[in-house]
C-alpha cells in the first residue's frame, strides 16, 4: 500500500460521512472536506457549486491528495511521520504542520539522530499541546477535546508509536 493510502485509511476512519455541528466553527463537512474547500475545488475546475454531502469519492480524494497530501509535502516524508502529517493537515490545516514540521526541524538540528519515529511522535505531542491551547483559549471547544485526543491516542497507534 502506497503512503498516501496508508495515511487515508487512518484519516477516514475519523472524517466519516456528512457533519454540520453548529459547535464546529468548520460548519458542514462531509469526509472531512469542509463546504468553503469543496465549493473552492469545484471552482476552480469550473463546475457548479452544490452542497459538499454531494462530492463524490474520487472528487474526496482529489482534495486530499493536492489540497493536504501534496500542499504538506507529504510524499517526501518517511512513514510514520508522513500519515501523521497528513492527519495533522487535514485536522489543523496544511498551515499548522508546516509550522509543527518547523519546530520539529529544530530539534532534528539539534540531533541530527532523530529518525521519522522520533519526529512523528514530535509531532503528536505538538498536536496535543495545541488542542489543550484552544480549549484554553475557547473553553466552549472543550466539547471537542476527548475526540481529539482519541485521534491522537488512535492515531499513535495506528503507526505503532509509543
Amino acid at each position: 500500500m502506497d503512503k498516501f493510502r496508508t495515511a487515508m485509511k487512518f484519516v477516514l476512519i475519523w472524517e466519516g460521512g456528512f457533519v454540520n455541528n453548529p459547535a464546529d466553527p468548520g460548519g458542514a463537512t462531509n469526509k472531512g472536506i469542509t463546504q468553503n474547500v469543496y465549493t473552492a475545488y469545484r471552482r476552480r475546475k469550473k463546475m457548479n457549486a452544490q452542497s459538499v454531502a454531494s462530492m463524490t469519492d474520487a472528487e474526496m480524494l482529489e482534495i486530499y491528495r493536492v489540497q493536504y497530501w501534496d500542499a504538506a509535502g507529504c510524499e517526501k516524508m518517511m512513514l510514520p511521520t508522513s500519515t501523521v502529517a497528513m492527519d495533522i493537515a487535514v485536522n489543523m490545516g496544511v498551515g499548522r504542520i508546516k509550522e509543527f514540521l518547523a519546530d520539529v526541524r529544530l530539534h532534528m538540528d539539534a540531533d541530527p539522530t532523530n529518525d521519522a519515529t522520533e519526529v512523528a511522535t514530535r509531532l503528536l505531542e505538538l498536536r496535543t499541546a495545541f488542542y489543550y491551547a484552544i480549549v484554553k483559549r475557547r473553553p466552549a471547544s472543550g466539547v471537542f477535546l476527548r475526540g481529539w485526543l482519541n485521534r491522537v491516542r488512535a492515531l499513535r497507534e495506528y503507526c505503532g508509536l509509543k
